[in-house]
């Protein structure tokens, strides 16, 4: 990603889209860092965590249920580091997020089923607990 782009690359990526929709945030600080091919490394920093965020804006959904001109692949060609896509890392679609708060130190349980259309779509769930790539840390095995 190349700096002054607009903010669809934050929206297209689970990493900055989780952290910039949690409505808990109060800050975001943004920067960047030049390669010399010209790309470079995005950072968004977020604080000023309210502790307790109002729980009637939960389920946070994205994209938005009807929302129109949604990409259809992720990262639209960039790569992301870490690489969220599990196996072989390379081909996935554009990324649904669905953000519960936890109760208590736990998670929530959530079925998760993805249509396009009436047709059912595969794809990857990824959640604390369980993560879809085995190469992650998991809350469960840290804890």
């Amino acid at each position: 990603m190349k700096p002054g782009r607009s903010g669809r690359e934050f929206d297209g990526d689970p990493y900055h889209r989780v952290a910039l929709l949690n409505p808990a945030v109060v800050e975001v600080g943004v920067g960047w860092a030049n390669r010399r091919d010209g790309l470079g490394f995005l950072v968004v920093d977020v604080g000023g965590v309210d502790s307790k965020p109002d729980a009637k804006v939960y389920p946070i959904v994205y994209p938005v249920n009807g929302q129109e001109d949604v990409p259809l692949d992720f990262c639209l060609g960039a790569r992301e580091n870490p690489n969220p896509i599990p196996e072989d890392g390379t081909i996935a679609g554009y990324p649904v997020t669905i953000q519960i708060p936890e109760r208590r130190g736990r998670g929530s349980d959530a079925e998760v089923r993805l249509f396009a259309g009436e047709t059912e779509v595969s794809c990857w769930l990824s959640t604390p607990d369980a993560p879809a790539r085995k190469d992650w840390p998991s809350r469960a095995s840290s804890a």
